[in-house]
């Protein structure tokens, strides 16, 4: 498909165009808002505007992708993942083997991800402690798509928008719109502070703007089903209230506001490193913790050393 110049819903855009720049003026995501509230240098170095942009993968993201394809649905999963039909027999793969497949990967003819056996059963687990779970027992047997794109221009910087629900509804009026999380908690208060510290709020509102002005119908809401990935693999179903849906759209439009102003600096003339500046941009003196602080009112109020604790001293000394 061409590049995106209007506002809609697109079923047919795949994960690494919805990654890159599928639109006519440049995009960002969630992710990308997410790293540039961090730090603005950290979202160019994996930016797709970057010609010389760092790609990162690590045991845990791939394995929280796996599942997260594998929960929306298994030929999806397919389309991305396999086991090495070696591992499948608990045989060495051999050298020959990975080879043939790397060979395939650089040929652009094998896209797949090589997955552990061992992995793709605590998947499979996963998935069956959510059908089980009463609360998300039918979170994606409803009538709907997964991975559907939404693209829209923000009027006041320009900038496309884009945000990717895991699953919406066939009437996202009546139903709620769905992602899905797996975490290594989700204990409420520590999963209620991931919640806010991952922009899982940010997430949540860019979906509900970006339904309303895409379809011109506000969403019901967004429902997160979130899921531990050891066992007894805990699931439950959580939403963001009204007010909480309002904070995510404050702290994703200043991350956007940032945004456009570094892509003004380098439309100026500056280069990366000074159009994505670091955490600071001058020196500064270093911040006090707040634990040395309170260490240091309690120093203060220890008692001033005794005649008793004197005498001990000298005994010492003298030894």
């Amino acid at each position: 498909m061409g590049k995106i110049a209007t506002a809609g819903l697109f079923l047919d855009l795949d994960i690494d165009s919805y990654h890159g720049e599928p639109t006519v003026g440049v995009s960002i995501s969630k992710s990308g808002l997410a790293k540039l509230t961090d730090c603005p240098a950290k979202y160019w170095a994996e930016s797709p505007l970057n010609p010389n942009r760092v790609t990162r993968k690590t045991a845990a993201l791939e394995f929280g992708k796996a599942a997260h394809a594998w929960v929306l649905g298994e030929p999806e999963f397919a389309r991305f993942w396999f086991v090495s039909p070696y591992e499948k027999h608990n045989e060495n793969p051999g050298k020959k083997w990975w080879d043939a497949w790397k060979a395939k990967v650089a040929a652009g003819t094998e896209s797949r991800t090589v997955i552990k056996s061992k992995d793709l059963d605590d998947i499979r687990a996963m998935a069956d402690a959510i059908k089980r779970t009463p609360q998300t027992a039918r979170a994606f047997d409803t009538k709907g798509a997964a991975e559907v794109s939404i693209v829209w221009q923000d009027e006041d910087t320009g900038i496309y928008l884009k945000s990717r629900p895991d699953f919406l509804p066939a009437d996202h009026t009546t139903q709620f719109t769905r992602e899905y999380k797996s975490a290594v908690s989700i204990e409420p208060r520590r999963l209620s502070n991931d919640a806010f510290r991952y922009f899982y709020d940010a997430q949540a509102a860019l979906a509900y703007d970006g339904l309303r002005i895409a379809t011109g119908k506000a969403p019901l809401g967004i429902a997160h089903i979130v899921q531990e990935k050891e066992p007894p693999y805990l699931c439950d179903l959580k939403m963001f209230a009204p007010e909480q849906i309002d904070i995510g759209r404050t702290r994703y439009r200043h991350a956007l506001r940032i945004f456009a102003r570094c892509l003004a600096r380098m439309k100026a003339g500056d280069p990366p490193h000074i159009a994505f500046p670091g955490y600071t941009t001058e020196p500064q003196f270093f911040s006090t913790p707040k634990w040395v602080t309170d260490n240091l009112m309690e120093m203060d109020d220890e008692p001033a050393s005794s005649g008793r604790a004197d005498e001990y001293g000298s005994i010492l000394a003298a030894l």
